[in-house]
């Protein structure tokens, strides 16, 4: 991916932020709710989903973000997200679901402002 298509994903990220989180909020909510959720944690997952999604921008962002330090903050947020939620009992599939969910909004959004 080219310095500009990550700078594109960041900008998109930044302008459509609040749709972005609320759909992938949304759709996490809503399958861990039928399978996994466990009371009180909703305000956990809403806040750890805010986290995740500006540090995928600040990735982003930082165009070449595998070796920037906002690229390995992504790195370290998601291996510690995926530790804690194997530790809960969420199956790796579960985890997978909830990081790639991610994907098919931002196609949605894409889509739709073409």
């Amino acid at each position: 991916m080219s310095n500009s298509n990550f700078s594109n994903v960041a900008s998109f990220i930044s302008n459509y932020r609040d749709d972005i989180f609320q759909q992938w909020l949304q759709k996490i909510l809503t399958y861990w709710k039928n399978n996994r959720i466990k009371s009180g944690s909703e305000v956990e997952i809403r806040q750890q989903t805010q986290r995740l999604l500006e540090a995928i921008r600040a990735a982003f962002a930082e165009n070449h973000w595998e070796d920037s330090t906002a690229g390995q903050t992504l790195i370290s947020m998601i291996s510690a997200l995926s530790i804690e939620r194997a530790k809960s009992g969420y199956t790796a599939t579960e985890i997978v679901m909830y990081i790639f969910s991610l994907k098919d909004i931002l196609r949605t959004l894409l889509a739709q402002q073409e």
